[in-house]
């Protein structure tokens, strides 16, 4: 059976005399960024990390958000170069979710904040020296790189740090309840994700209430929309 392209380029890697490293890149909670940024920013992102990586050394795109990289030099030498790679595209980014109201009447009010959180993305490194055998070398970066993502390793010191969870920081900014009288229980009349229709008995209001993702400020194409 012929080897696959990825399996051919790291087997030629370990012909060569000069010592080499083999790295293996995942980015840590890159779902969660896809949800609050969309998927154009986060594309723009990927892209980037790659340059990066082939700024740096022979790369290729093994999946949605990881990436293999072959780099000339000793072991400390390139552990000193990832370590530096982490670090640049270290992420967190504040999120603001939002409430907008649509009256029966016409009216629509303000957005109302009511929860806002963090989103931590990470490079996730498995570095491994490149080997006599590319399948060994190979495997062993990859489970490095997945022990860290189930937290059976640390991050090396030096290295940008880890967060499990994708969602950090949560803060509650109000209570869902009525927008006009403020009664805490109006009563649903139909939903879907990130939508519901509604009715007060309280004070006889219906309204749409629709769920909004804020990143700087500014309503994000990713989330509910």
């Amino acid at each position: 059976m012929p080897q696959s392209r990825e399996a051919a380029i790291i087997t030629a890697a370990t012909t060569h005399d000069r010592p080499a490293a083999l790295v293996c890149v995942n980015l840590q909670n890159f779902k969660a960024l896809n949800v609050v940024l969309g998927h154009k920013r986060c594309d723009q992102i990927l892209a980037h990390v790659q340059r990066r990586l082939e700024e740096m050394g022979l790369t290729w795109r093994t999946g949605g958000d990881e990436f293999i990289t072959i780099l000339r030099g000793t072991l400390p030498v390139v552990t000193e170069q990832v370590k530096a790679f982490s670090w640049r595209f270290h992420m967190t980014i504040g999120v603001t979710e939002a409430w907008s109201f649509a009256f029966a009447t016409g009216q629509k009010s303000s957005l109302v904040p009511w929860r806002a959180f963090q989103v931590v993305c990470t490079p996730r490194c498995g570095i491994v020296e490149l080997g006599p055998d590319a399948a060994t070398s190979h495997d062993l970066a990859r489970r490095r790189c997945d022990d860290l993502r189930m937290g059976l390793a640390t991050s090396p010191p030096g290295f940008a740090p880890l967060t499990k969870g994708p969602w950090t920081h949560q803060q509650e900014l109000a209570t869902e309840g009525c927008p006009t009288c403020h009664h805490g229980q109006p009563a649903i009349l139909d939903c879907d994700l990130g939508w519901s229709h509604e009715h007060c008995a309280r004070c006889d209001a219906s309204y749409e209430r629709n769920n909004v993702i804020c990143v700087l400020g500014e309503e994000s194409e990713a989330g509910y929309a």
